[in-house]
């Protein structure tokens, strides 16, 4: 008994210590995608009786009122930028709401609807934005920074969210069209300087994940930009029940300015670049949050608000779902880690590492790089200061041996290698 209060006591207290600095070094975001069908247009069957923006507004003020998003990706807005700021001031702000701010809509391809970002200025700033291609529509790229003073510059955490409105019609030419879309798009990737974590948004008009604008995001030669389905549910989405759960496409099984036959196609998708999905950055994708909002999978070539009755959200939600657009937005979150170095086990650092944990008095350490490096130790308090610092190995591919760590009291640690290139972060318990 008497060990047990000598040694477990000082674990746990050090154990909350790291938990509540753990808090504070994270936070959980909301990203969200939302085709807003013709918002500010009167275009086709859509007029100003069925397709009325100030009547949008406040539907899809319902939404955002209801998911409190922090970064939001729209596709289908009016070029006219009037009503990107109508969208600001009446759905996202309102009298006690005041963060959100947007993006510029640059338009290269001249289109009548264009893409749009909307963000929570309180947690983030836009660094910059760009076109990576304009035919028929922009595609457009925003970079965005977390703000937190945990950071020791206020810019260094940057995510680059894409919104993309890929070309519709199911015919070669239009295939076509998206498949060029999305080249052009991978190639900006390809050949510019890009953030480390990348989200991939917007309605892609796809049926299958065979087509070969899919094949261009994730299947691309580069792993760094190569792209990922949260869900992993890659398939023939259209009009297959099995797919119920994510289809995104029509609210209505009838309309005018809405597309009807009910929900029966995936068109809606946020993809993530492998740093995101494996959280090698500050990003880093919150398992099972991937959805699409209202969906309850129980109505397949149904209205969303149809019998049965859909309780996957509050009534009110629902109805402003059916009534904003023929689409559902798409949301995950992420997990950000505010701070430089990552508290969850993080290993960019291509190597084989081995360690006994817990640990008292001696750390067994053996590590074996791909490629010979100049092999570096260092251990750190939760709290960030270092407490050991030494070097393994000069032009070195591996070490094994003891390293005395006597001098740490009880408690938990953040232990980084590095091979003077990459580094690997690890959690190290010391009794």
């Amino acid at each position: 008994m008497k060990f047990l209060y000598q040694y477990l006591i000082p674990i746990l207290g050090a154990f909350f210590v790291f938990v509540s600095i753990n808090l504070k070094a994270q936070d959980t975001i909301t990203v969200m995608h939302y085709n807003l069908l013709n918002y500010g247009n009167n275009y086709g069957d859509c007029n100003s009786n069925n397709n009325d923006p100030e009547e949008k507004a406040q539907h899809i003020k319902t939404i955002i009122n209801y998911l409190k998003p922090d970064v939001v990706t729209v596709n289908e807005i009016s070029k006219d930028e009037t009503y990107h700021q109508q969208l600001l001031d009446n759905a996202f702000n309102n009298q006690w709401r005041s963060y959100y701010s947007k993006a510029e809509a640059p338009n290269h391809a001249n289109s009548y609807i264009v893409n749009q970002l909307y963000y929570d200025s309180r947690k983030f700033g836009l660094h910059s934005q760009y076109v990576t291609q304009s035919t028929l529509r922009d595609i457009d790229l925003y970079r965005l920074f977390y703000r937190s003073p945990e950071l020791p510059n206020i810019d260094t955490a940057f995510i680059d969210v894409i919104a993309a409105h890929l070309k519709a019609g199911s015919d070669d030419q239009d295939k076509s069209r998206r498949a060029t879309m999305t080249g052009k798009t991978m190639n900006y990737l390809n050949t510019h300087e890009v953030s480390p974590s990348i989200l991939f948004s917007g309605d892609f008009n796809i049926r299958s994940s065979s087509e070969e604008s899919f094949q261009n995001l994730i299947y691309h030669s580069n792993p760094d930009i190569r792209f990922h389905d949260p869900v992993d549910k890659v398939g023939n989405w259209n009009n297959d029940p099995y797919y119920a759960d994510l289809h995104t496409q029509s609210t209505h099984s009838e309309g005018d300015c809405a597309s009807g036959g009910g929900m029966d196609d995936r068109f809606d998708f946020i993809l993530a670049n492998a740093s995101v999905m494996n959280g090698d950055d500050h990003y880093h994708y919150l398992e099972d949050s991937y959805k699409a909002l209202g969906q309850d999978g129980e109505h397949f070539n149904k209205s969303i608000n149809a019998y049965p009755a859909n309780n996957s959200a509050p009534q009110d939600v629902i109805d402003a779902l059916y009534y904003a657009s023929d689409h559902l937005p798409v949301v995950l979150q992420l997990v950000v880690d505010q701070q430089g170095a990552s508290i969850a086990q993080n290993r960019r650092l291509e190597a084989d590492i081995s360690y006994n944990n817990p640990v008292k008095d001696w750390l067994d350490l053996s590590i074996t790089l791909k490629e010979p490096g100049e092999l570096r130790l260092a251990v750190y308090s939760v709290n960030g200061q270092l407490m050991l610092e030494k070097e393994l190995g000069n032009n070195s591919r591996s070490f094994t041996g003891q390293i005395n760590i006597h001098h740490l009291e009880s408690g938990f640690y953040i232990m980084k290698l590095s091979d003077g290139r990459q580094m690997a972060t690890e959690k190290l318990l010391v009794y």
